[in-house]
């Protein structure tokens, strides 16, 4: 599977279970996936000079995760994750099972 059809197959299936309430049914073909990353590097603003500042990837990446997707009759929904709830690792996990652990890039 291509990792763009691996991630949207997560996104619907997080936007499901993020409103079980309603049983709705999102169409991956519809899901938007909005990743604001942050690598986790930490460094002096340009041009400082500070022994309290360096540059390191001391920090883990996080990102602000926005999802939306329609249901069967055109109705949005959406899903977010926060930056202080974004885990990277598990994350990727997720979106590599959705493709039975077979993602590809090519053809």
């Amino acid at each position: 599977m291509q990792y763009e059809d691996a991630l949207k197959a997560w996104g619907a299936r997080r936007i499901e279970r993020a409103n079980t309430r309603y049983e709705v049914v999102i169409s991956p073909e519809t899901v938007s996936v909005d990743m604001d990353f942050s690598e986790g590097v930490q460094c002096c603003p340009p041009g400082q000079r500070d022994s309290l500042c360096y540059c390191s990837q001391a920090e883990s990446p996080r990102a602000q995760v926005q999802i939306w997707g329609q249901d069967e009759n055109g109705g949005t929904w959406c899903t977010s994750i926060p930056a202080a709830d974004f885990d990277f690792r598990a994350v990727l996990g997720e979106i590599v099972a959705e493709a039975d652990g077979m993602i590809h890039n090519f053809g």
